[in-house]
């Protein structure tokens, strides 16, 4: 992200609630507000309410940073701190992606919480009906370290007790982002696996098949039913 504070999250928490006193002091906030649309009449609003300290204690005690940035910044804000997203090109020029407030809320917010963290769900509990332990990277645009992948695979089999296989995707550097997941070629299911809680493997899902499944019959079988 780019910005003038985009770089200190302490300037730009600042910043925001500085930007919400302003409001709360103006009375720039509740429908009447969000339906003017006439660019003068928005810069001079000012009703002199004069909420603003009284917002930023109630701001301070209700909300965490995920909260104060999903619900106060918004393109004003963002305007104003000329907040954009840019990327580098194949030629290695910095490029304007968006400076649409709804962009720079899900980039900033990748950054807080547990946003930082990959999303990981349970897909099946018997996989190739073995009792294995079938686990899903959702993808929400990051990928996994395969290091410590197959680091936290040993620990989970050694609860579970059983094998466990958890899939996740492989990026390649032309990757387009904007294509859903689903019909992206570009993004290839990988599978880590634990044979006994002790080893970590990663391969291709016919790998994690391959390992425990012999019969050729059986095989299509798993895959009919397992294959994510």
């Amino acid at each position: 992200m780019g910005g003038k504070y985009s770089r200190n999250p302490y300037a730009v928490g600042n910043m925001l609630l500085k930007y919400i006193q302003m409001k709360w002091d103006k009375g720039r906030f509740g429908p009447e507000w969000d339906e003017c649309k006439d660019r003068k009449k928005r810069e001079e609003w000012d009703t002199h309410l004069n909420k603003g300290m009284e917002k930023i204690f109630e701001v301070r005690k209700l909300y965490d940073d995920r909260m104060l940035v999903d619900e106060f910044m918004d393109q004003d804000f963002c305007d104003e701190n000329e907040f954009y997203i840019w990327e580098r090109n194949k030629k290695g020029e910095h490029v304007l992606v968006s400076k649409d407030v709804k962009d720079i809320k899900e980039r900033m917010l990748q950054g807080i919480g547990m946003e930082r963290f990959p999303v990981i769900r349970v897909k099946n509990a018997n996989c190739l009906n073995l009792g294995h332990l079938h686990l899903e990277h959702v993808w929400t645009g990051q990928t996994l370290s395969q290091k410590y992948a197959l680091e936290t695979i040993k620990f989970v089999s050694r609860l579970w007790g059983r094998p466990v296989v958890l899939t996740s995707f492989e990026i390649h550097d032309n990757y387009d982002k904007r294509i859903p997941m689903e019909i992206n070629d570009k993004i290839f299911p990988i599978a880590y696996f634990t044979l006994d809680g002790q080893e970590a493997h990663s391969g291709i899902w016919d790998d994690y098949r391959s390992e425990f499944i012999d019969d050729e019959e059986e095989k299509k079988d798993a895959a009919a039913a397992t294959h994510p």
